[in-house]
C-alpha cells in the first residue's frame, strides 16, 4: 500500500498543472533560436521556390533541432530534441509540411465522420483544424492552411499538448506566420 501511495504522489511531478492556463498556456522559444533553422528554411525555399510562412514561436522551451526533407511537391520541415532524428516520426515533436498545389484535407475518424473543422486564420485565412486521433497509428492535432492563391498549401502539427490548448496554439503559429509574411502582396 505505501509503495502504492508512493507513486500516486510523484504523478503530480509528470503532469502539466491546469491551474494558470489562461495565463501562459504554453511555453515558448523564438523560432530564431532553433538549431540549424536557417539552413532548412533556405533549403525548403529552394526547392519550393516561394519564401516559406512560418511560425515565429515554437511550443516548447527546450534546445530543438530543424531538418528538412523534400520528395516531389511536398518539403518538410521536422523539429526534434535530437539533431540526428531526420523527421522519425518516433523522435520528432512537431513539422510544418508544405505541398506546392496541395489543398486541405478533411479528415474523418473511424467510423468516417469528419473530425476537421474550420478555423479563421489572420489576414482572411481559412484554416482546418484536426483534433488528434486514433486511426491504427496516433496522429496529433493538426491545422491545415493555404497561401498563395492555393499554390502553397501548409500543414502544422505539434504533439504533446492536450486538445484545447493545441486548437490554440496551432492557430496562434499559423497566425504568427501569416501576419509576418516576408511577401506579403495584395494577390493573395
Amino acid at each position: 500500500m505505501k509503495t502504492i501511495l508512493r507513486i500516486f504522489c510523484l504523478i503530480p511531478l509528470f503532469v502539466r498543472p491546469a491551474q494558470g492556463l489562461e495565463k501562459q498556456p504554453y511555453k515558448t522559444i523564438s523560432s530564431k533560436s532553433i538549431k540549424n533553422l536557417d539552413e532548412s528554411l533556405q533549403k525548403a525555399e529552394n526547392t519550393l521556390g516561394f519564401p516559406v510562412l512560418f511560425p515565429t514561436f515554437i511550443p516548447d522551451d527546450r534546445e530543438l533541432y530543424a531538418h528538412t526533407a523534400s520528395t516531389g511537391g511536398l518539403t518538410i520541415i521536422s523539429f526534434s530534441l535530437d539533431e540526428t532524428c531526420h523527421g522519425v516520426k518516433a523522435c520528432t515533436l512537431g513539422s510544418l509540411n508544405i505541398w506546392l498545389y496541395g489543398h486541405s484535407e478533411t479528415r474523418k475518424d473511424i467510423s468516417g465522420k469528419s473530425i476537421t473543422e474550420v478555423v479563421n486564420l489572420s489576414d482572411n485565412t481559412k484554416g482546418y483544424y484536426t483534433p488528434g486521433h486514433s486511426m491504427a497509428d496516433y496522429w496529433p492535432p493538426s491545422l491545415q492552411w493555404s497561401k498563395k492563391k492555393d499554390v502553397l498549401h501548409y500543414d502544422l502539427w505539434w504533439a504533446g499538448m492536450d486538445e484545447a490548448t493545441s486548437r490554440r496554439v496551432l492557430i496562434d503559429m499559423a497566425n504568427s506566420a501569416i501576419l509576418l509574411d516576408p511577401q506579403k502582396k495584395p494577390a493573395y
